[in-house]
């Protein structure tokens, strides 16, 4: 029976197989976590732990629903490492079981608990609970890192029971607290730290620990314990602010006995996540804000900088805005990260912000410093994780982070290049990392080619442009300016502080330009990525002065779709077509990117360009001709209309102008050749040995009809797909059986023949 002295405490409890013969158990709302054979046996071990528990409030009036039901979010998530703001995706693909507790709450909206996450939010109508528990899983598992996504894989099916649990009554005045009370808001919106030791510890492959950084650790250490001061470390991305604050934070909970000092980490959307309506936000972070205060509470804030930015229409109505006062009393301490031009961006945002906190600047590391972080990950490896690097592995590694990712910095990048080698050293069950594997990864990770990363291996001048002018036919001129861009890259000779080339392709239509873009595109940088290494951009779609925040952005959250695609695949080869049709505004923001390679918004952000190549194509000059696709003897001349187009200072930033010039007959028939060859390669015919022949009047014939004075060479590929292929097609659907065999191709009174 229960003791009426007693306050009875109900709290979910989640339970799932690990095996045939054990169970695992979650308590809802708290890190414990107990493995064991019985069922019964493990809620009372529970049960146990809860009273001996000196947080007892913790567990009161939990979960302030009515009947709260387990569901079964289950989600396709593929894994992705982060730098510098872009995702590069895993090759596996994980299929996740995610469990869900929702329930009715006392404002009659629905209160939705992902218990693994530590992540609620509310829903008005029942049927659109599974879909936003979709978004926010999904939106969650997308930002962790493949180690942390791969800890959320459940081997059973879950299932919901409760926990019942007698506490000595609240004290009055007390204050309570529960997973879904309004007035828990820390708990609900934020991550405790340092993690709390468990039986389920998150797999970590990597060190979590700031080498060589003793310095910094020091000084941010003083200042949070001593001072009791506010502070934004800054400094490049990778130069490790994030590592420095972990380490702070575990030495306090360590050493400090008695500091009474909390630490939680979030993101300003976080913390307002669960506003009902316009304006409710200021509510829910007074709230916020004021349970800080009451736990001594010392926030890490995630993109500090979009405080500025969110809760009201501008600055003055921010987030930032809202907390100047709570900041200006000191009522709690906050810790941010921020790079340079992101804290000028605050400054001039908004005035004062920035000034109530003590800024610490974080350098890159130098050389010699870097080569003992790579040691000692080495050492960490070897000895932990059973992986080693060999000596040249590691030199090579510095060397290409070095020279091809120069928008991050050590050791950043070295630590998550070195964890990305040793996630799949681990896959892959070796114990030995060579120089090999980092040229693979470079290659998965870049998409250049082995010959362009390793220094051993000489370029051949000859085979290189054989096989540029092979398939881009009668432009030899054209195609030895894009193989020099190749052969500079190759030497190391470029200015690493811009773009890789910045080229204008200019020429009549249909003479092969974006051809050559394409085939640029996919042997400079499509040797290893899986996302198309070409993007490109209609630039007549931004013929409007308004159109360039469609472009670059315009500081709001949201950036333009070049910097979007840029910043999603910083390795590739930026087409901006038609470019004479563009808004001049464009050519000066475009500038900025040729002469530095770094685009920065309004909110500081930066996009880096340094490993693009950047081509604009043109018609200008084209109308000089008499025949827009035929060749001619008169030259005609496309250099002096492209300058008089554009202002002398935007034309002398481009690298190369190349011309494609008309093409003539026998250019027409050498690429109607090329193309029918071409065919052989289908799906439909390799698979049964087919082989063709074509006579001599085949090509006459798709050159004369595929051939249009106005759009050059262009319809060449309709003339065959309409004349050729379409007729193949037949042939074969009524000769089924045909195998190993070669079918003949000619014409016959003006028709297209096809025989064995």
């Amino acid at each position: 029976m229960d003791d009426p002295k007693l306050e009875i405490v109900r709290i979910p409890l989640i339970f799932w197989k690990l095996d045939e013969k054990n169970l695992a158990a979650h308590l809802v709302g708290t890190d414990y976590e107990l493995i064991g054979q019985n069922q019964v046996k493990l809620k009372s071990m529970f049960s146990e732990q809860i009273q001996k528990d000196e947080r007892l409030e913790d567990f009161r009036n939990f979960p302030e629903v009515e009947k709260p039901r387990l569901l079964l979010i289950r989600l396709t998530v593929r894994p992705s490492f982060m730098e510098r703001g872009t995702a590069f995706p895993t090759s596996e693909i994980l299929h996740l079981k995610v469990p869900m507790i929702y329930g009715l709450g006392k404002y009659q909206s629905y209160e939705c608990f992902f218990p693994l996450f530590r992540l609620k939010f509310h829903c008005y109508l029942k049927e659109q609970i599974r879909m936003l528990g979709e978004h926010y899983a999904k939106d969650f598992l997308l930002k962790c890192s493949p180690e942390e996504a791969y800890s959320y894989l459940l081997p059973g099916e879950p299932w919901l029971d409760e926990l019942r649990v007698n506490l000595k009554p609240e004290k009055a005045g007390s204050k309570k607290t529960g997973l879904f009370s309004e007035k828990d808001m820390v708990s609900g919106v934020a991550e405790k730290l340092p993690h709390a030791k468990g039986l389920r510890q998150k797999i970590k492959i990597f060190p979590d620990a700031a080498w060589e950084q003793s310095a910094y650790i020091d000084k941010v250490y003083g200042k949070i314990y001593y001072e009791r001061a506010n502070i934004i470390l800054t400094g490049e991305r990778g130069v490790g602010k994030s590592a420095v604050i972990h380490e702070v934070i575990r030495r306090i909970d360590k050493q400090s006995t008695g500091h009474n000092l909390s630490f939680w980490r979030t993101t300003p959307r976080q913390i307002i996540s669960g506003a009902r309506y316009l304006g409710d936000w200021q509510e829910l972070f007074e709230d916020f804000l004021d349970e800080m205060q009451a736990m001594r509470g010392v926030l890490w804030l995630e993109d500090i900088l979009s405080l500025l930015y969110t809760g009201g229409d501008g600055p003055e109505d921010s987030m930032a805005a809202f907390m100047l006062p709570f900041i200006k009393k000191r009522k709690f301490q906050i810790i941010g990260e921020m790079t340079v031009p992101e804290l000028e961006a605050a400054r001039r945002i908004l005035p004062g912000f920035a000034e109530h906190f003590q800024i610490i600047r974080m350098e890159e590391m130098d050389q010699s410093a870097t080569l003992k972080i790579f040691d000692l990950f080495n050492d960490y490896s070897s000895k932990n994780l059973k992986v080693q690097f060999d000596r040249e592995a590691l030199q090579l590694s510095f060397r290409l982070l070095n020279r091809f990712i120069p928008y991050e910095q050590f050791p950043g990048k070295a630590i998550r290049f070195l964890s990305g080698l040793v996630s799949a050293a681990i896959d892959k069950n070796t114990s030995n990392i060579e120089e090999k594997e980092i040229i693979e990864a470079f290659t998965d990770k870049s998409g250049m080619p082995d010959f362009i990363l390793r220094d051993d291996i000489m370029l051949d001048k000859n085979e290189l442009r054989e096989y540029f002018t092979s398939q881009i036919i009668g432009q030899d001129e054209a195609m030895d300016k894009v193989t020099s861009v190749i052969k500079v890259y190759k030497t190391a000779v470029n200015n690493p502080q811009k773009p890789i080339a910045t080229m204008i392709f200019a020429g009549p239509t249909g003479v092969g330009k974006t051809a050559a873009v394409k085939l640029l595109a996919e042997y400079f940088f499509g040797h290893g990525q899986k996302t198309d290494p070409l993007i490109r951009l209609d630039m007549s779609e931004f013929q409007h002065p308004a159109q360039i925040q469609r472009l670059i952005g315009s500081g709001g959250r949201e950036p333009g779709k070049m910097v979007r695609f840029v910043r999603e695949r910083p390795f590739c080869v930026l087409l901006l077509d038609e470019i004479e049709k563009a808004h001049p505004l464009i050519f000066d923001a475009l500038m900025t990117v040729f002469d530095e390679g770094i685009l920065v918004d309004a909110h500081g952000r930066q996009t880096d360009f340094r490993n693009t190549i950047i081509i604009m194509t043109t018609n200008l000059g084209s109308k000089a001709g008499t025949s827009i696709g035929l060749a001619k003897s008169r030259e005609v001349d496309y250099t002096g209309p492209i300058r008089n187009h554009f202002r002398p200072e935007f034309f002398n930033r481009i690298d190369h102008t190349v011309i494609f010039r008309p093409l003539g007959p026998s250019v027409i028939r050498e690429i109607a050749r090329k193309e029918l060859r071409e065919l052989e390669s289908r799906e439909g015919f390799k698979k049964n040995n087919i082989s063709l022949r074509f006579t001599e009047e085949v090509i006459d014939y798709i050159a004369e009809t595929g051939f249009d004075k106005n759009f050059g060479a262009r319809p060449l590929q309709r003339a065959i797909e309409k004349n050729i292929t379409t007729k193949l097609a037949r042939y074969l659907l009524r000769n089924k059986n045909l195998k190993d065999c070669v079918l003949n191709v000619g014409v016959d009174k003006g028709e297209i023949v096809i025989d064995l």
